[in-house]
């Protein structure tokens, strides 16, 4: 009997504008149309297409940081879209956002350390000031920083530390779901390979299952256990990353995968070519 997915979108649809302004008419435009994909607990999805194909879009309504116009969002057997803000609030212990630009996410103001505590403070998850820093200096040690790292500034940190500073503050509550979109696309070569390494051996540690969003097939490959792709608001495909990539169905698929596979067309050429470091 197969299992229940941990998250599930159904038919999801965003459409922006529709309201007549003073001077021009403002004309709707449907940047996610009718998409729908489950993930299984413990499984890296990956949603993948060119620039403005809408899977920051998706990534955010399932998050409700982008309120859905039509559509449901299950996670776990619980209708996200009935939810109050109040208890959208609360479950978003669970679900957890790994954003791109790294610098941005960050308060410049702010240490790291008070940063990675505020989820802990917000939601009452600690007994004492001392077991907040035990928390957070134990994160930083999983994400592979050291402790000292909770008193220094954003801008003091390479790309890639912030990138692990960002890990570890999503995961400070220890939810079970994390979309991560397009988490190392800022990212130099090597650098990128370390994270996602450090996003695998996180996942396997703390049993996460993983959204991830990206442009780049090279760590799609590598990377995701199953993909859709999107094109123009809509999935135009969804398979195993082996059967997507061995023998994609359409155009939009063919185009994207013409830019990374190797001569003989063979994913595991591809898949050991990229971060095996």
């Amino acid at each position: 009997m197969e299992k229940s997915p941990l998250m599930e979108v159904r038919n999801l649809q965003k459409v922006y504008g529709g309201r007549q302004g003073l001077l021009l008419p403002n004309k709707k435009v449907t940047a996610v149309h009718d998409v729908s994909f489950s993930i299984q607990k413990g499984e890296t999805f990956g949603l993948i297409g060119e620039s403005g194909s809408g899977k920051t879009t998706v990534g955010r309504m399932i998050l409700r940081l982008i309120e859905p116009t039509n559509g449901s969002i299950i996670y776990n057997g619980t209708s996200l879209r009935e939810l109050s803000a109040k208890q959208m609030a609360v479950l978003r212990r669970k679900i957890q956002i790994v954003f791109q630009d790294s610098g941005s996410a960050f308060n410049p103001r702010m240490t790291l350390g008070e940063q990675i505590a505020y989820p802990l403070l917000k939601f009452g998850e600690y007994e004492d000031k001392d077991d907040v820093n035990r928390k957070v200096y134990d994160m930083l040690e999983v994400v592979g920083l050291r402790k000292d790292f909770a008193l220094r500034y954003p801008h003091e940190l390479s790309g890639g530390q912030r990138q692990r500073a960002g890990i570890a503050r999503s995961l400070i509550l220890k939810p079970e779901f994390l979309v991560l979109d397009e988490p190392v696309s800022a990212l130099d070569v090597s650098v990128k390979a370390q994270i996602i390494n450090l996003l695998q051996e996180l996942q396997k540690e703390l049993q996460l299952t993983y959204l991830f969003i990206a442009h780049n097939l090279d760590l799609v490959a590598y990377f995701c256990d199953r993909v859709a792709v999107m094109s123009k608001g809509q999935i135009a495909e969804t398979g195993t990353t082996v059967s997507l990539f061995r023998n994609p169905q359409t155009d939009v698929t063919k185009k994207l995968l013409g830019s990374i596979l190797t001569l003989d067309g063979d994913l595991g050429n591809v898949q050991k070519k990229f971060y095996s470091a």
